[in-house]
């Protein structure tokens, strides 16, 4: 698992270069791979983080399946179910003679959001239940994940 660490350190530097290159995101997937975890389901949450916290702003030209495949060093197959995934949850935008670009994010119904929101909370509070965290240990880690995000342009932050 060493290895795959290193090659998303690498990944990041990689990236960082692609911009400057390309005009493009620099996409930041940083971080330690998590043992339990698919590479598939940890990059596509690495890229849906980076987009939601403004790291990746609509319009931002995204790297395609080879050059991400290439970077990373991970089979085609898995950068593609990645890129998929990431244009079903309308993050990404495929445009052919284009590319791949990240997409505006459309407003939610407050319906929408809640319903989102309240399953994903529930998920929370079982995990933390089962650790034998207490509420204030539960808030504390929200707060501090929430402070740690950028708000993307346009939003607001509430406490």
């Amino acid at each position: 698992m060493a290895s795959q660490s290193v090659r998303v350190m690498v990944a990041s530097q990689v990236f960082k270069g692609y911009r400057s290159r390309h005009h493009g995101p620099a996409v930041l997937v940083g971080g330690r791979l998590r043992t339990g975890l698919s590479l598939y389901r940890q990059l596509v949450y690495a890229f849906q983080k980076a987009i939601v916290s403004g790291q990746l702003l609509p319009a931002d030209r995204f790297p395609s399946i080879r050059k991400l495949s290439q970077e990373l060093r991970i089979n085609p197959n898995t950068a593609q179910k990645v890129v998929t995934r990431l244009v079903d949850q309308r993050l990404l935008e495929v445009t052919p003679g284009v590319g791949t670009m990240v997409a505006h994010l459309p407003e939610a119904s407050t319906r929408e959001r809640s319903a989102l929101l309240n399953h994903k909370a529930e998920v929370l509070v079982v995990e933390a239940k089962r650790l034998s965290l207490t509420l204030e240990q539960l808030l504390e880690a929200i707060q501090e994940h929430w402070s740690g995000l950028a708000q993307p342009s346009g939003g607001s932050e509430s406490r």
